[in-house]
């Protein structure tokens, strides 16, 4: 199934092999910083000096750079602009406001969001209240899905793993049996961030609002 996967650049620079499977599968790579530090704990110029060095890394180690960007921890003010200055982004994923799609204005220009919803996040298992068991994550996810697919919705599903939290036995069952489950339905599309980032932009685009 394809996925988009979220790393710093250092991250995959220290880990090679992950880079080099991601190349081999076609996953999306959505740069998520330079190192894993927060955007807003720093002035305007060295956000931007980071986001450089980001994009050369991932250039480096992956051979390509990412067209999507998601903030570590939360953007800062000047991120979105920064990324509009950058030039080579299709999208920000920093927003978790909604389940579609939309353009945002900054500084007369417009950006599209691909939002990183919050609901279907594996790091519940360590809210309170949470997840009590894998089960809790595997209900969620089905009902959701499911009721999605009852209401003939077009809508995005951002179901986001971690493989320090969800690559635990059990909880990577849950993930199988929601995957097994969601591949049987139909109407449903698994879809990289930048599949739905083009999708939208040929589909939706800025003029037409979104």
């Amino acid at each position: 199934m394809p996925a988009t996967i979220s790393a710093t650049a250092t991250a995959l620079e220290l880990n090679p092999a992950v880079a080099a499977w991601m190349n081999d599968r076609e996953h999306d790579l959505l740069g998520h910083g330079w190192r894993w530090l927060p955007p807003w704990s720093m002035d305007e110029a060295t956000e931007c000096e980071h986001l450089g060095y980001a994009i050369e890394t991932y250039e480096r180690v992956c051979g390509r750079r990412p067209l999507g960007w998601n903030s570590p921890y939360s953007a800062s003010d000047a991120t979105r602009r920064l990324l509009l200055e950058e030039g080579g982004f299709l999208y920000d994923s920093d927003p978790c406001s909604d389940d579609v799609p939309y353009y945002a204005d900054c500084d007369g220009r417009q950006l599209l969001v691909v939002p990183y919803s919050k609901t279907y996040n594996d790091s519940r298992y360590l809210a309170s209240p949470g997840f009590a068991s894998p089960r809790d994550h595997l209900e969620l996810l089905t009902m959701g899905l499911d009721q999605l697919v009852r209401e003939q919705r077009t809508a995005m599903m951002t179901v986001v793993v971690h493989a320090r939290w969800t690559g635990q036995a059990a909880r990577a069952a849950a993930l199988r049996a929601f995957l097994d489950h969601a591949a049987k339905l139909p109407g449903v599309s698994f879809m990289r961030r930048d599949d739905i980032a083009r999708w939208w932009l040929e589909t939706v685009p800025a003029s037409l609002g979104g």
